[in-house]
């Protein structure tokens, strides 16, 4: 795929604008909106337009010839009222160039209006926008519901309303169609999807003196809050702030806003209540997500730099009671990518990897709880076995980073494409070795452990051990003796925050309280224990950053048949540590010995 790094006229942040969304601007000349400041450059130097277009990629200059070529006037409406993207436009347009069929029919065949709608805008391609203003050709209750004062400072006039059974459309007249600030304040003010037209500024002006005194037209304050600033602060705290994930939450009285540093949900300064309409159509905007539906969960995802950093942000919206609610998992991919000698493993665990990714088959189970690394680990193995000889190919729920030298594929349900189609088609490629991002359910189970006796097949689950894994993917629907026969190695993880070293001082517990703490006496038994008293290095937490520990099973002939005759998974843990696993629980202990974690971080693992 193109990419194309620019530097945003506005903000100079670097973007690549082949991933980045169009405006709805011009539907005929639209330029890129920048992620960081969400501004596009229509309004940029006439130097700046020359030297993007001078060198985009074929790409880019291939969707701009198709827009300029447009003839049907229906399309340009539909960008304009953001009920179909620029993107979708472009889609519509390849598809009729191969069947000639008319664009509204496709556009409702593809279910991005209805057929209802689609005469709305037939009818709408009709209005007349003359070039002296009347009261026949001007909306006058929705131009008191705007309010005359505020028309006369955006120059704009609502000219007619068009209501179908689901949403409602505003014509209006605009000096400046571009001003989508504007269009967005009436949006919210009509309650409807508003498709601007050109208007004279004079004709306007004209029109709008009859409700509009001699000087009353004042500044609207309230109108000009920059909601756009208040979405790029959001999510360039949470960066600053090193947190994985943004979660942006509405109750019945407040907009929420919580990072997740560490692992652990912190409560930031959150806007106003008022302003959770617009802050979340801004951020839907930027993730390219329907603008006006509500009701349904969306997901995209976007790349942007930062301080010479870069940055994949994974999107979800779901409906909510009180409106919608934003998650944002943050990605740094100038770190994510990991050599798997660099992830946390120990030496002989190391060894144990490399060995069962270098085999000929065998099933490789990656495991944890939920947002503890389990796709760090994977990919680290995916980079491993990009300079190999090897065929490798993923299916993932999401791409996370693009690796060179293996080919990668993302689920996509709704498009049919789910882990067992991609399964039965992958097969037929022989590959090598076969990366699952997870096992749904028993169909895929079943299918993985058969497919292991051909290549190595790579799967991930949650799971709280190394041998409760095992046991999982036998409830899931896989035989014992298919696991059995496939298994070639577990590795079960967990992260745990990492004290401070700028504010570490040594801690001691009695053993009598490690005791009712959990520990055993051999355990508690001459155990040091640190903590961090907090510091500006820290944000006065006491922790900074998180480290992995591992336990990795790696089943010899004995352990083999236990889990063919269905043992338990205390049962296959025991068997396991006789022939030499350290459990997760061992690991944790040494660390806090080392004075790197707290007891409390054992606690909270329930190892």
């Amino acid at each position: 795929m193109d990419e194309y790094v620019i530097q945003c006229w506005n903000c100079l942040g670097e973007f690549d604008a082949v991933a980045a969304v169009w405006c709805s601007c011009d539907p005929k000349n639209p330029t890129k909106l920048c992620p960081y400041c969400l501004q596009c450059f229509c309004q940029a130097t006439d130097d700046f337009k020359g030297r993007f277009w001078q060198y985009a990629p074929a790409t880019l200059l291939s969707e701009r010839s198709s827009l300029r070529r447009i003839k049907d006037r229906l399309g340009e409406l539909l960008v304009r009222a953001h009920v179909v993207r620029v993107e979708q436009l472009l889609a519509a347009l390849e598809r009729q160039s191969q069947t000639g069929d008319k664009l509204g029919q496709l556009l409702v065949n593809n279910g991005l209006l209805s057929g209802e709608e689609l005469d709305l805008f037939l009818q709408m391609q009709s209005i007349p926008v003359p070039n002296e203003f009347s009261k026949e050709y001007v909306d006058t209750e929705q131009l008191h519901k705007i309010n005359p004062e505020f028309c006369l400072q955006r120059k704009l006039l609502p000219l007619q309303t068009f209501h179908g059974a689901n949403r409602s459309f505003l014509a209006l007249a605009m000096a400046n169609p571009q001003d989508m600030e504007t269009v967005e304040i009436v949006s919210r003010k009509t309650g409807m999807r508003v498709v601007p037209f050109y208007g004279d500024e004079f004709a306007v002006s004209s029109f709008l003196k009859n409700y509009v005194p001699p000087g009353g037209a004042r500044i609207l304050e309230q109108e000009t809050t920059d909601y756009q600033g208040i979405v790029r602060k959001i999510i360039t705290g949470a960066i600053k702030r090193h947190a994985s994930d943004i979660h942006i939450e509405p109750d019945a009285n407040n907009l929420n806003v919580r990072y997740r540093i560490d692992g652990v949900l912190y409560k930031v300064k959150s806007p106003s209540k008022k302003d959770q309409g617009p802050i979340l159509m801004n951020l839907k905007k930027l993730a390219k997500m329907d603008l006006y539906n509500s009701r349904i969960p969306q997901s995209s995802k976007m790349v942007l730099k930062l301080e010479e950093q870069r940055y994949q942000l994974n999107i979800l919206s779901f409906p909510n009671p009180y409106g919608e609610s934003i998650s944002i998992k943050v990605v740094n991919l100038s770190t994510f990518l990991r050599n798997l000698s660099e992830i946390g493993l120990t030496e002989g665990q190391l060894g144990l990897a490399e060995n069962s990714l270098d085999a000929r088959n065998g099933l490789v189970l990656i495991s944890g709880p939920l947002m503890n690394g389990c796709a760090t680990t994977e990919y680290a193995m995916m980079r491993y076995l990009s300079t190999s000889n090897k065929k490798v190919m993923t299916l993932e729920s999401p791409v996370f980073s693009h690796i060179k030298n293996i080919h990668q594929s993302e689920i996509n349900p709704s498009l049919g494409f789910d882990f067992i189609t991609g399964l039965n088609s992958i097969i037929r490629s022989n590959p090598d070795v076969i990366f699952m991002s997870d096992v749904p359910d028993a169909e895929v189970a079943a299918t993985v452990c058969k497919i292991a006796a051909k290549c190595v097949v790579i799967a991930s689950l949650n799971s709280i051990s190394a041998a409760s894994t095992i046991v999982l993917l036998r409830e899931l629907g896989a035989s014992s003796s298919l696991i059995s026969q496939a298994l070639s190695l577990v590795i079960n993880q967990r992260l745990i925050r990492k004290v401070c070293p700028h504010c570490s001082e040594k801690s001691p517990i009695s053993e009598s309280l490690l005791i009712r703490m959990g520990l055993s006496e051999d355990e508690a038994k001459g155990l040091n224990t640190y903590a961090g008293h907090g510091c500006k290095e820290c944000n006065y937490l006491g922790f900074t950053g998180r480290i992995a520990i591992f336990e990795v099973l790696s089943p010899d002939q004995n352990l083999k048949e236990m889990i063919a005759r269905g043992a338990s998974a205390l049962e296959i843990e025991r068997g396991a540590v006789r022939n030499g696993l350290v459990t997760l629980r061992s690991r944790c202990l040494d660390k806090i010995n080392q004075g790197l974690t707290t007891i409390e971080e054992f606690q909270k693992c329930k190892f």
